[in-house]
């Protein structure tokens, strides 16, 4: 059956040209409000808390370096906002941040692997290690040594950390230490996400990165996704099933129909489409066009997402838009 769009832009405030390095990443908070960053003039980094059915923008100050991720509470009534440099522990009900952490976390955090209801990874980029940190104590409890982690595989009480951007896993044990042998290899690819009965990933490929940084090009290769969903048996992480090349470069996730939601952003070459297609990535049901580049797109409800707008350098205006979609 066809699907219908209906779009809202929301623009964020500024009061001076955004930074070309505009936008962050976008996230959702336990109250449906959605965060993210921007960099104003050439230093001052603002946060937005945005009502999505609204469209109301409340501007905040106070965050270390652009947001990266959120980690949420088990209450719902608090969230760890993960920015390149701290931790900042937010009120969800008062929109304010509680407390800040910034000793220990190492060179601009890239993302966090929740290994349990209190314990965090912070992974950063470009470092051989992470940082294990305390969401209660707010501080660093420890470090890990994994190359490029980006998933944390349960089932039961069993832990598995895995990299689909080098293509292997290590066993964590419930010291949140890596054990030692019984690795796995995992299929190359991005954006994982368990489904329950299995797990979904865009498969990619792993190019040289020839950086400006001085860095091993291979061992810091990019991933590059190859517009094709994998699916994974979630016991034994093999491949079961490749779905057709519909293009679809990033994956937000299912909706409530268990259709798959996803984008063509590529990190090269700017995707301006939102693309639905069936539960196993092999048809296109319907796609979605923008009139300016996509950055990002995350869940809202299960049949909603907010997407983040590459808006351009100079006098541009940051914005976001809410996208739902309808059986016709």
């Amino acid at each position: 059956m066809p699907l219908g769009f209906s779009v809202q832009r929301v623009d964020l405030p500024r009061r001076a040209d955004p930074h070309p390095a505009y936008p962050s990443h976008l996230r959702r908070l336990p109250d449906a409000t959605l965060v993210t960053t921007w960099i104003e003039g050439t230093a001052a980094v603002r946060l937005a808390v945005i009502d999505p059915r609204s469209g109301a923008v409340t501007v905040r100050k106070g965050i270390r370096g652009q947001l990266r991720d959120v980690v949420v509470s088990e209450a719902g009534d608090r969230a760890w906002l993960i920015c390149t440099h701290g931790v900042h522990e937010f009120d969800v009900a008062t929109s304010t941040v509680r407390r800040t952490l910034t000793k220990g976390l190492g060179v601009e955090a890239s993302r966090p692997l929740r290994l349990d209801e209190d314990t965090v990874l912070l992974v950063q980029r470009f470092a051989a290690t992470s940082a294990i940190v305390s969401l209660e104590r707010m501080e660093v409890i420890g470090r890990l040594r994994f190359d490029r982690p980006d998933f944390v595989h349960r089932r039961g009480e069993h832990r598995m950390l895995l990299s689909f951007a080098d293509g292997h896993g290590r066993t964590l044990g419930a010291d949140n230490r890596l054990v030692r042998g019984g690795g796995i290899g995992v299929p190359i690819g991005i954006d994982a996400i368990d489904l329950g009965d299995r797990i979904a990933v865009v498969s990619g490929t792993r190019h040289a990165w020839h950086n400006p940084h001085g860095l091993d090009p291979e061992r810091h290769a990019r991933v590059e996704p190859e517009g094709v969903i994998a699916m994974l048996d979630p016991t034994t992480l093999a491949v079961t099933r490749r779905g057709a090349n519909i293009g679809m470069r990033r994956l937000i996730g299912p909706d409530d129909a268990g259709r798959l939601v996803g984008t063509d952003f590529e990190f090269q070459g700017r995707g301006r489409r939102l693309i639905i297609s069936d539960r196993d990535g092999s048809r296109m049901i319907s796609e979605l066009v923008f009139d300016e580049p996509v950055l990002e797109g995350i869940a809202l409800d299960g049949t909603s997402v907010a997407i983040n707008h590459d808006a351009g350098d100079g006098s541009a205006s940051p914005y976001i838009s809410i996208t739902n979609w309808f059986e016709k």
